[in-house]
């Protein structure tokens, strides 16, 4: 009783997601697009504090036809600022905290207890959201894997090592598949 739980994050060759707590492009254009069919085709995209405070993303399917997934940030103590690409009407928007439930436009921030992976999955499930794609950051990522509470993995490899960074998530399985997609190497794993 929760959602499918997709997991995928970039890292470098030399194993970092960011650039010293800087965005930084780390995979190519052409994988970047392949991120967003795979946003296509889940329900929602989960995020942290931390992902949005640093890359400020839309989370959407810019370049690819469809509708946006459900965006759910995780932000224990509302500190995400209001300019805040996430707080855009392009995609419903589950903002999941400790403090205070209450919605606004498009968006609905909902108080639980805790942040665990478990009251995620939980609060998910019971708004009917079966599918779950989660790419960031490095520990939101980390908490699904240790808690076992994940299906599948994409881990992309670009082709440049940055001297700095936050180390990337690590699952401590054989990948099921590796490939070459343009400039980038796609592992795949499975915990099914």
């Amino acid at each position: 009783k929760r959602p499918y739980i997709f997991l995928k994050w970039a890292q470098t060759v030399n194993g970092f997601i960011d650039n010293n707590g800087k965005k930084a492009a780390i995979s190519s254009p052409e994988t970047q697009v392949l991120v967003h069919a795979w946003r296509l085709e889940n329900q929602a995209i989960i995020v942290g504090r931390k992902t949005v405070e640093i890359d400020d993303p839309s989370l959407t399917v810019r370049a690819v036809d469809g509708r946006n997934p459900i965006r759910v940030i995780l932000d224990s103590s509302n500190k995400i600022k209001a300019d805040a690409k996430i707080f855009n009407t392009e995609a419903e928007t589950l903002i999941l905290n400790t403090i205070v439930d209450k919605e606004v436009n498009n968006i609905t921030f909902i108080r639980l207890d805790e942040i665990t992976p478990e009251r995620i999955l939980e609060t998910l499930y019971s708004r009917n959201i079966l599918s779950v794609l989660i790419e960031g950051g490095a520990m939101t990522l980390q908490s699904f894997i240790d808690k076992n509470l994940w299906d599948e993995a994409k881990v992309i490899t670009g082709e440049f090592p940055f001297e700095k960074g936050t180390a990337a998530p690590e699952i401590k399985i054989t990948s099921s598949k590796t490939e070459k997609f343009f400039s980038d190497v796609i592992n795949s794993y499975s915990n099914i």
